[in-house]
């Protein structure tokens, strides 16, 4: 219960620092709203202390109290007859607070699922009827972490995967949560992915003249919105030059005479080459996507794609001659899906041919073998896609 007070000298405050680490760090605009409130008013808001005056709630006030040189505060006793209790409302009064991020709610989550446990175990011990009758405390249904996601706002899912990031994500990753830079689920499919792995699909048996080839490449952007990293395993720049796929050779699938349609940034565009001969392939033109809509970008807002071409023995010219440039926009809103158009196109280029899609995710037609960790069957049957009329695409 509180027992209420006038005011109470700062110095005769105890700081326990185990409570003052549970405190949030404020948002920097939230931070100077409050320093200035504090100085032109004063503390209005009483803290909370314990029957031993040490504080539980209000740590920022305190702060800001001795920074302005102010000598006493308002202040009232709640006291407790168990820490854990204790801790717990501490723990509580921070989850209240407006300011904090989905992270900062799960850091406060996780130490409150801890409290949570050792109470369970306690009740059960003791009899849970008689544990809440000695210490007053309200029951509540269902399990400790489904309790703990409800008090904090946030979804179960999100808490268990928020405690996944607590255990496994590096420091600087965490700061970026705490600042609201990134999404808890964003940092989870990072640090999760090698768990995930590349694809246990095993690359298929034979060689094609025809590849079409999305390489899925490590890019510089951990844990940002849009990131390859956060949809599927990717493969740092020296892992696509050696080829090696589940432990086979890429190499083997391309036939002596081939000819390759491979996908590239704006920011990977200029790996290609070395790709290419790292496979004994000759670059020898790009088409470029223009996808009429800005996608994500660190540079800039990236609104188009490279599909650069490549060959290697005497695979001949196309047999028609198709615009270099093709605008249209995504199908759907699923990374790296592209266009059925550029299916269309290559078959318009190069028919009568088997044809081979790496690290695709779906299969335009009976004519195409496709390899992928996401790849889908049935996928050309589905409705409403926009098709452009690939007759718009020869040159004139």
């Amino acid at each position: 219960m509180f027992i209420l007070s006038n005011k109470i000298k700062l110095k005769d405050i105890k700081i326990k620092k185990e409570y003052l680490n549970l405190v949030p760090r404020m948002k920097k605009d939230d931070d100077n709203a409050f320093d200035q409130s504090i100085k032109d008013n004063g503390v209005r808001e009483p803290l909370t202390l314990n029957q031993n005056l040490v504080l539980l709630d209000g740590h920022s006030r305190y702060t800001k109290a001795k920074k302005y040189g102010y000598e006493s505060v308002p202040y009232k006793i709640k006291s407790f007859d168990d820490i854990l209790l204790e801790k717990k409302y501490v723990i509580e009064c921070n989850i209240e607070r407006r300011h904090l991020t989905n992270y900062q709610k799960v850091e406060l989550g996780i130490t409150l699922l801890k409290v949570e446990e050792e109470l369970a175990r306690r009740r059960k011990k003791q009899g849970l009827k008689q544990y809440k009758k000695e210490h007053q405390e309200p029951e509540e249904k269902g399990k400790s972490i489904e309790i703990v996601a409800k008090k904090v706002g946030l979804s179960s899912t999100t808490m268990m995967r928020g405690k996944v990031v607590m255990e496994k994500a590096p420091e600087h990753l965490k700061e970026r949560l705490r600042n609201g830079k990134v999404s808890i689920n964003s940092i989870y499919n990072v640090i999760t992915r090698k768990e995930r792995n590349l694809p246990k699909t095993e690359l298929p048996n034979g060689s094609w003249s025809v590849v079409m080839i999305d390489l899925p490449i490590k890019f510089n952007d951990e844990g940002v919105r849009g990131s390859s990293s956060n949809n599927y395993e990717t493969m740092t720049i020296q892992e696509c030059k050696d080829g090696m796929i589940n432990g086979k050779d890429i190499r083997n699938l391309f036939s002596p005479d081939c000819i390759i349609f491979a996908w590239f940034q704006a920011s990977t565009i200029f790996y290609a080459k070395d790709i290419f001969e790292s496979w004994g392939f000759e670059p020898v033109t790009n088409k470029i996507w223009d996808k009429d809509i800005a996608r994500t970008g660190t540079w800039q807002d990236n609104r188009h794609e490279h599909l650069v071409m490549a060959r290697k023995g005497n695979m001949p010219i196309p047999a028609e001659r198709l615009q270099s440039i093709i605008k249209t926009r995504p199908e759907t809103h699923i990374h790296s899906k592209k266009p059925i158009i550029f299916y269309q196109m290559i078959e318009k280029m190069y028919p009568s041919r088997k044809y081979l899609d790496l690290f695709s995710r779906y299969k335009h037609n009976e004519n195409w073998t496709c390899f992928g960790n996401q790849f889908q069957e049935g996928e050309e049957k589905r409705e409403n896609v926009r098709v452009v009329d690939i007759q718009t695409l020869h040159s004139k």
